[in-house]
């Protein structure tokens, strides 16, 4: 999964804090080629130490970020399955609870049967024929029912579950913004209300829809600049 952005820590000025101008500028070259690219250029000798110093730690990063995105991923499906076959029980619920009780009315019908022998035997089966209607036209529903709760687990359409999909989110009823995401990252000083409005925005107009990150983030920054929060967002507010 390729990442929009990737991160320079504070302390990887030491190394370099010496070089000149130009080696700086070459170095800097050297790291947008390998994190775009995947290749490493040729650099002057006294670059390459400190080229080799921030490889080492973009493939950790790299690593780690891998995990993490597995595990959400793996943790997303967990969620949709468990969600799914919570309803698909529920569905079976109704339907055995729908049996039970054609049956007890079977067992009226010939308790009623026994008592009124002498009773117009004609008016006795048309009753019986309209109960019987009623029975299947029930079942019917709860069989529709389980279809399309089925269908809904092949094409992953639950709205009840939020689920991270890279780049994208499929919008649920429960979705919040996730602050270290990469994407949402630059936006974490956003407010608890700023944050908020933006996923009740979502919610109320993409439920159940793919959402692309980027158009969450311009999401946040429109909020932001609506609420007066713009450079509180960006952190320049204290400037």
């Amino acid at each position: 999964m390729d990442k929009e952005g990737f991160i320079i820590y504070k302390s990887f000025y030491e190394p370099i804090k010496e070089l000149s101008l130009d080696h700086k500028g070459l170095l800097l070259s050297a790291i947008f080629e390998y994190q775009i690219n995947k290749k490493v250029i040729d650099l002057p000798i006294e670059c390459r130490m400190a080229f080799k110093f921030f490889k080492n730690q973009f493939d950790l990063d790299e690593k780690k970020y891998t995990k993490i995105c597995e595990k959400r991923a793996e943790a997303g499906r967990k969620s949709a399955e468990r969600k799914l076959k919570e309803m698909l029980t529920n569905a079976d619920k109704c339907q055995q609870k729908q049996q039970m009780l054609t049956k007890a009315t079977d067992k009226d019908k010939d308790k009623d049967k026994e008592k009124e022998k002498d009773k117009d035997k004609d008016k006795e089966k048309d009753k019986d024929l309209n109960t019987d209607n009623l029975n299947n036209n029930n079942l019917n529903n709860i069989t529709d029912i389980k279809n399309s709760v089925s269908k809904k687990l092949n094409e992953s359409e639950v709205v009840q579950c939020s689920v991270d999909f890279g780049k994208q989110i499929l919008i649920g009823e429960n979705f919040k913004i996730n602050f270290e995401d990469e994407l949402f990252f630059p936006y974490r000083l956003a407010s608890s209300f700023l944050a908020k409005s933006v996923e009740d925005w979502i919610i109320k107009n993409k439920l159940g829809c793919r959402v692309d990150k980027n158009f969450i983030c311009k999401q946040i920054v429109n909020f932001a600049k609506k609420q007066g929060k713009y450079n509180e967002l960006l952190g320049t507010d204290k400037l």
